[in-house]
């Protein structure tokens, strides 16, 4: 097709912010259709001087009723209509439409951010190669909503929540999509593109690759004068070494190539490198080692952001100096640097909203762009600053760069290999069995009855006996093995301490009374737990204040049992295992143990010296697995029995931070309950030996409905188990973690980005602390 040709089919996004803004341009182009990106607040004579065919209003992080939010330019609705250009709006760009046009756009009581079912509910304009009553999932992201259409326009499809999704009027030629059809998450978007495209708007495909590398040649040599001397800049990507031959290309020998070895190189890196631009590209490349300049201007510095500024400043200062080099050789200094930068760069270096230059949020400033000095000595020539990574490496192919090198990886990372040792059991029990003859005979009976038998000859007939129960199995394992032993004399406590899972007080006491038939008085010391760990950070301190406030409301509850009975219990019933002993355990030299103290289980490590009560722990020579097995043989019912862990401290352990700071406890109980439920409702919970969530101390940078957050990160793990001294981490599909994921940043408040734990133990513990 004629440049001509294609330039007559021109579609125009205009960008009013959104993070997908330039993806729209990508996807358009992978039809082989021209399409440029300008501002939102283009002037209109900029939009006319460009005579597009199409116009797409991109999404954004505004909502139309601000007073400082964009929109396009006045006139621009008349010029549109007289020159019969079709309006396709996307998200903020629908609401604007509707907006701008004499519609109602709200606040949506529901917000909408993730993956969406929607359904054509007319056969026409932008679904009709669809039927009434199709469905397709797609990819939402906004907060308000088009209540009222303007006059003239039609709803055609709806969101499974019944909020509009599409609209159009096709007299008028202005078409809209409140969700994202160019991301990869809505796996119709780009059918719909394609026929809005060609069988809506009647565009022609032409624009191809071989038109881009032409242009970009065309403006080199415009550019750089026949005597002029070039720098390129190779990282060893395959960006710049693109860059580099389209140049090289233009102007021959002229271009000179620089590598810079900064210190930050992968391992052999440089050696590798150099060895591909000799052998496979046959660019004369020179090497320079700045190791030490960038590695002592990057000292002591933390801030990614700040790393950034400093290494583009020290690169364009290598260039400065190779450049006086060149000189000195060439008698005339060279006045332009190459770089790969790409579209997806710039974009993501963009100042923010109201700088005047674009209403794009500002990700990161690249070392390429945003870490420029304002006083480089050296002009850029960026050839391939309008294109995506798979366009640069279509042109690389062209080129006849080597296919090997356009398939390099833009950041490789070596995996480490874990492996299993499925045998090791059988090879123990050989041992054991074959090798020294031992005779297997040991069981859970035993261990039931040489308990009661302990418990009754520690507490006597008289004796009365407090039991802390958790809610866990093991607590309420003991209880049920000391109650067998000493009947009513056994009293059991559930302290709230604040620091429990979303209706998780509710639940126990619901559970003991209907499933255990013990009776438990419930103690609600949620104000004494907070105030005393307020501004406690360290988990170690967290796990000794629990202990000791535990321990003084189980004394206030013996003495209030003493007023009633007339008698003071004297022991105490903890569900303390063998795996809270060893990592309770003291540190090597104090003759106690040799075993590293990873933690002080507020059953063991955490307990004062002068405590009143005596301790009873049946079953702190049992793992977890054997635990169950008691329980099971107790009659305790299976489903209690199948219960997640959870740690006595609560939520304390879980919040990396301070627990009663803004209202860490709340969020993390909703994205744990979210979490769980998640859990149950695909039918995994008795797969997974413990799950939960765990509220991050950092923020970050996000997008909700293309607007800047910064907000809580919270982490997910779960772990499979038999005994809880070794776990591995919970293989989750990625369908399930995509749906969890979403339903915690669009339900929690506060949360913008969620993580998974995927360690075993060891190395780390299954807690986080």
């Amino acid at each position: 097709m004629e440049a001509q040709a294609v330039k007559s089919n021109l579609v125009l996004i205009l960008d009013f912010g959104s993070q997908y803004t330039h993806l729209i341009t990508r996807r358009i182009r992978s039809l082989s259709v021209f399409s440029l990106c300008i501002s939102g607040t283009a002037p209109l004579k900029s939009i006319a001087d460009l005579n597009p065919r199409v116009i797409i209003l991109s999404g954004g992080p505004h909502s139309v009723h601000t007073s400082h939010a964009p929109s396009f330019p006045d006139g621009f609705i008349e010029y549109v209509e007289s020159n019969g250009v079709f309006v396709l709006g996307i998200c903020y760009g629908l609401q604007l439409i509707v907006q701008r046009l004499g519609g109602e756009v709200r606040v949506g009581e529901k917000q909408e951010y993730g993956r969406m079912e929607i359904e054509v509910v007319r056969d026409c304009g932008l679904f009709g190669y669809r039927g009434i009553g199709d469905r397709e999932v797609v990819w939402m992201s906004h907060g308000d909503e088009a209540v009222r259409l303007p006059e003239g326009f039609e709803v055609v499809a709806r969101s499974h929540q019944g909020t509009v999704a599409a609209v159009e009027n096709r007299v008028r030629r202005f078409y809209g999509l409140q969700y994202h059809p160019e991301v990869t998450h809505s796996p119709q978007g780009m059918e719909t593109l394609r026929y809005f495209l060609f069988d809506v708007c009647g565009v022609t495909a032409g624009w191809k690759m071989e038109d881009v590398l032409d242009e970009e040649i065309k403006v080199i040599k415009g550019m750089v004068g026949p005597e002029d001397h070039v720098i390129c800049a190779l990282s060893g990507g395959v960006d710049s070494a693109v860059a580099a031959t389209l140049v090289h290309k233009a102007i021959g020998e002229r271009l000179h190539c620089v590598f810079v070895d900064n210190g930050l190189l992968r391992y052999k890196e440089r050696e590798r490198v150099m060895e591909t631009f000799e052998r496979d590209l046959h660019l004369p490349v020179t090497c320079v080692d700045a190791t030490k300049q960038f590695l002592s201007n990057l000292k002591g510095v933390v801030d990614p952001e700040v790393k950034r500024k400093i290494i583009g400043k020290e690169f364009i200062s290598t260039f400065d100096a190779f450049a006086q080099g060149l000189e000195h050789k060439l008698g005339k200094r060279p006045d332009y640097l190459v770089q790969g930068t790409l579209y997806p760069d710039v974009i993501e270096s963009c100042p923010p909203p109201g700088s005047g230059r674009s209403h794009s949020h500002t990700i990161k400033s690249h070392h390429n762009v945003g870490g420029l000095p304002k006083d480089m000595k050296l002009k850029l020539i960026e050839p391939l600053k309008l294109l995506f990574k798979d366009e640069v490496r279509e042109l690389g192919r062209i080129m006849e760069v080597p296919m090997a090198f356009l398939k390099r990886h833009p950041f490789p990372g070596p995996g480490l290999a874990v492996t299993h040792s499925p045998q090791g059991m059988e090879t123990l029990q050989y041992f054991l069995f074959d090798v020294c003859g031992v005779t297997a005979g040991w069981k859970m009976e035993d261990v039931l009855d040489e308990e009661i038998k302990v418990i009754k000859g520690m507490v006597g007939p008289e004796d009365h006996v407090i039991c802390a129960l958790s809610g866990g199995v093991d607590s309420t394992v003991a209880a049920t093995l000391v109650h067998k032993a000493i009947g009513e004399r056994l009293h059991c406590v559930f302290v709230d301490n604040g620091l429990l899972r979303y209706k998780e007080r509710e639940r126990v006491m619901k559970t003991f009374e209907r499933d255990l038939h013990l009776p438990v008085t419930c103690v609600d010391a949620t104000e004494q737990f907070l105030s005393n760990l307020k501004g406690v950070v360290d988990p170690e301190v967290k796990r000794k204040i629990i202990g000791k406030e535990f321990i003084s409301i189980f004394d206030a509850f013996a003495q209030d049992l003493e007023h009633k009975l007339g008698k003071r219990p004297g022991y105490l019933v903890q569900g303390t295992l063998y795996p809270d002993v060893i990592e309770s355990c003291p540190p090597p030299g104090s003759g106690r143990s040799h075993s590293h103290t990873i933690k002080s289980h507020h059953n063991v490590g955490g307990l004062p010296k002068d405590m009143k009560l005596k301790l009873i722990e049946p079953l702190k020579l049992l793992f977890k697995d054997e635990v169950r097995e008691l329980g099971r043989i107790l009659e305790v019912p299976v489903a209690f029995l199948k219960r997640h862990p959870f740690p006595g401290p609560g939520l304390a352990v879980r919040v990396l931070g301070d627990v009663t700071e803004g209202n860490a406890l709340e969020i993390l109980r909703q994205v744990d309950e979210i979490f769980i439920q998640s859990i149950k409702d695909a039918g995994i919970y008795d797969f997974i030996w413990q799950a939960f969530a765990v509220f991050l101390p950092i923020k970050s940078v996000g997008v909700q409905g293309d607007q800047r957050t910064h907000s809580h990160v919270v982490a997910l793990r779960a772990v499979t188990s038999q005994d809880g001294m070794t776990a591995d981490w919970y293989n989750f599909e990625h369908k399930f973690l995509d749906d969890v994921a979403r339903k915690i940043c669009n339900n929690v408040r506060g949360v913008n980005r969620v993580v998974q734990d995927i360690t075993s133990k060891p190395p780390s513990t299954i807690e986080w602390e």
